[in-house]
């Protein structure tokens, strides 16, 4: 059986799916959760501790929806003393 970090659209997801779709890391992750501005995990069982995978998508899409637009930067040209343009 292999091992994928595969978010499924209903049901549960363990971290390292999660932390494959979200794009930070571990320790990230905690502090949203500690914050409460990230689903929390849900404990399924003594060692079994899964994050809901509706609301992590939910997540994902909200922060992707309130997400400001970033406009490439045009290129600088430089200018000579003449005033004639240069690239």
């Amino acid at each position: 059986m292999s091992k994928t970090n595969h978010l499924p659209e209903l049901g549960f997801a363990r971290e390292p799916a999660v932390l494959a779709h979200v794009g930070f890391g571990r320790t990230k992750l905690r502090a949203l959760v500690a914050a409460g501005e990230f689903p929390a995990p849900r404990r399924l069982g003594p060692r079994c501790t899964m994050y809901d995978a509706a609301a992590v998508r939910a997540w994902i899409a909200d922060r992707a929806a309130n997400a400001p637009v970033v406009m490439p930067k045009a290129p600088k040209v430089a200018q000579t003393t003449a005033g004639q343009v240069t690239a």
